[in-house]
């Protein structure tokens, strides 16, 4: 016998994958004949960029490449940069993953060594980690309600939740010009630069994620004068993104670099920076969901066969974000006279006994009394204030600082710690049921019996396909659940 059964669709993205790789890359560089031979390292930077994502069943691959700087004390002592391009490859190899999908990454450099093999060579490392997670789209029908029907009881069940429902992504390009205060000198040379991209607030409305970001740019440059200087820009922007889901309740931003880099403005007599950037912005989007459903059912009049699929929903958890500046002296050994350039690399948060702290690898370029350029630096540990979760991050914030004291520098940087990972929510509705009728029945009984421990009222009735609101009545269950070891007045349909 066919039931009326009511149904209704849900449509939702399912977290299958969330790993974090990491990949060793290395390669060699010559000193240009133009430059002078190599006295001392003093410093490395690089920006992570990804080139390609090939996504198969079982496996993920992401290609992409490391754009590395090098800064060097010369044979004169002057301060000298070697750029380098260190391709790497990062493969996930699980069952779980689909052949299709949506693909989130957050790259990111961990660390970048270097070894002088000779005045003229140098061998440059780099370790990238990369957070993959896969998600894939889907739409379930499930059962809410069973159409009246007499002697037919129905078990239903509700959730109410957020849940994750597109990733959306869209490349856009970023190009300004970036012109030098009037306090800083001309520059003559770009040694270093650094991109750092920042999302800022984001909002779904009307099936589109409008949301603004920005990159803060570093630089270090050589001036008319020869002296190492420094300078740092922030460039905002925002953007509009079509979104899949049409009634986004709330959306979380993810930007990486695909192409792209700052170099000195030709034309303008070494007082502007030209950037222009490449960027993969990925939007990933939840919705409120209210769901109603259908979990059991049974008829005193037939045997009812239930089908049951369980749905298991990915859910946005809290976004923690906190963030602490600190102040640190770095010794240089030697009195500086001023800092050249700064820069502070984070490794991922880990939690250790006295709670989430980071390292911070913070390495200063300074001149001394005599104009020669020299290095120095040291690893902090960097404390979160709040408690983290596997998978969190943390990220500069703001610009980093740097004086010289006495045989020291003086840094100062601002680290915030994110965490925004994702928990599931499930639930068992019926899909499907038909009824097999009973012969005879209608007649009205009653029954003793002996609660089983543990049982609820639901099972007990069900057993007997009694009615549960004439048998909670019967025996003034007001709450609507028996105490346990009790007798329950059962009226059965005969």
């Amino acid at each position: 016998m066919e039931l009326a059964l009511e149904k209704r669709h849900v449509k939702y993205c399912t977290r299958v994958m969330a790993q974090r790789i990491r990949c060793e890359a290395m390669q060699e560089m010559i000193v240009p004949d133009a430059c002078q031979d190599i006295a001392l390292v003093a410093g490395t930077s690089g920006d992570v960029m990804v080139d390609s994502r090939i996504l198969t069943a079982g496996k993920l691959s992401v290609g992409g490449r490391v754009a590395a700087k090098v800064l060097y004390v010369g044979e004169n002592g002057a301060l000298e940069s070697l750029a380098l391009t260190i391709p790497f490859r990062a493969d996930w190899e699980n069952s779980r993953i689909p052949d299709g999908g949506a693909v989130r990454l957050r790259p990111r450099l961990e660390d970048i060594t270097v070894r002088e093999l000779n005045p003229r060579k140098v061998l440059v490392r780099v370790n990238v980690a990369i957070d993959g997670e896969i998600f894939i789209c889907q739409e379930k029908e499930f059962c809410t309600d069973a159409g009246l029907q007499e002697g037919l009881y129905r078990k239903k069940g509700r959730l109410d939740t957020e849940v994750l429902a597109s990733l959306d992504e869209k490349e856009i390009t970023v190009s300004d010009r970036l012109e030098l205060t009037v306090a800083k000198p001309p520059a003559k040379a770009l040694l270093r630069s650094g991109v750092q991209l920042v999302a800022g607030d984001s909002k779904a409305v009307g099936g589109k994620v409008i949301f603004k970001g920005g990159a803060r740019i570093d630089v270090c440059y050589l001036s008319d004068a020869n002296t190492t200087e420094r300078a740092s820009f922030e460039l905002p922007f925002s953007q509009i993104i079509d979104c899949s889901c049409e009634d986004a309740a709330g959306c979380a931003v993810n930007m990486y670099l695909c192409d792209g880099g700052v170099e000195l403005a030709a034309d303008r007599d070494g007082r502007s920076f030209d950037v222009d950037l490449t960027v993969m912005v990925q939007a990933l989007c939840s919705t409120r969901q209210e769901i109603e459903y259908l979990s059991d059912m049974y008829s005193s009049r037939g045997e009812v066969s239930c089908e049951r699929e369980q749905i298991v929903l990915s859910c946005p958890a809290e976004n923690i974000k906190k963030s602490v500046t600190l102040r640190e002296m770095i010794d240089t050994g030697t009195p500086a006279v001023s800092v050249a350039d700064v820069n502070v690399r984070l490794s991922e948060p880990k939690c250790a006994e006295s709670g989430w702290v980071c390292d911070g690898e913070v390495s200063v370029i300074f001149t001394d009394e005599r104009g020669a350029a020299s290095g120095a630096g040291r690893v902090i540990k960097v404390p979160c204030p709040a408690e983290l979760a596997e998978g969190a991050s943390a990220n500069l914030a703001g610009e980093i600082t740097a004086r010289c004291t006495s045989g020291a520098a003086e840094v100062e940087f601002t680290v915030e710690f994110t965490c925004a990972g994702s928990h599931e929510a499930e639930f068992t509705p019926v899909t499907g049921a038909d009824m097999v009728p009973l012969q005879g029945g209608g007649d009205f009984c009653g029954a003793v019996l002996c609660r089983t421990e543990g049982e609820s009222l639901w099972e007990i009735c069900r057993r007997y396909r009694a009615d549960p609101d004439l048998t909670a009545e019967l025996n003034s269950l007001q709450d609507g659940r028996p105490a346990a070891d009790t007798f329950l007045l059962i009226p059965i349909e005969g």
